[in-house]
């Protein structure tokens, strides 16, 4: 009972994350390392050895190292998902492109159409949404989830287009690359509300 309890207290949040439990080994948002090194779900297990062995010192290092890569990680997504959002409302293709990965497996879903995947596709989606638009997107609400090296972001963009007004609610995927930045991989955007 006693280690059962000891457990309870140091695992993260107060509770394990179950997600991690059954992740996809060839999901990119679960892969073992990244660029800030170990991943959270090596440092959990090892975390719970630790427990296991009763070692509590280590324990508790590892639980406040978890916590702290897990608010760093929100900070940077918060950061990411902004620089989506001031590309979006400049107008300008170059900061656009910036904010997304490079890579193939990108999607993204505009308000009313179809799913876009390909990097080159969604890119020229996005050259055709930003052509000539004044826009100014209010996102609020800001909600970040953190999986590790793959985070999502669910938030309502208050958008004024001209003739176009009204809140769309938004999922927005990221990805922690190699960089050490974290990139868009999707995004879908529902129709006005």
């Amino acid at each position: 009972m006693y280690r059962a309890n000891a457990m309870a207290a140091f695992r993260w949040r107060g509770k394990m994350d179950p997600i991690h439990k059954k992740r996809n080994w060839r999901n990119r948002c679960y892969k073992e390392g990244n660029a800030q090194g170990e991943s959270l779900q090596g440092m959990k297990r090892a975390m719970e050895a630790a427990v296991e062995r009763e070692d509590y010192a280590e324990a508790a290092r590892l639980r406040d190292a978890i916590e702290n890569r897990f608010s760093s990680d929100v900070v940077a997504v918060e950061q990411a998902n902004l620089r989506f959002y001031r590309a979006f409302e400049s107008g300008d293709m170059d900061r656009m492109k910036k904010a997304w990965s490079k890579g193939d497996h990108i999607k993204c879903i505009h308000p009313g159409a179809g799913c876009v995947s390909g990097r080159e596709d969604v890119m020229a989606s996005w050259d055709v949404v930003l052509r000539g638009i004044m826009i100014d997107i209010n996102v609020l609400d800001v909600q970040v989830h953190s999986l590790g090296s793959c985070a999502f972001v669910t938030c309502i963009e208050d958008v004024d287009a001209g003739e176009s007004k009204g809140r769309l609610v938004a999922t927005n995927i990221f990805e922690l690359e190699s960089d050490g930045e974290w990139y868009m991989v999707h995004h879908h955007a529902s129709s006005f509300m």
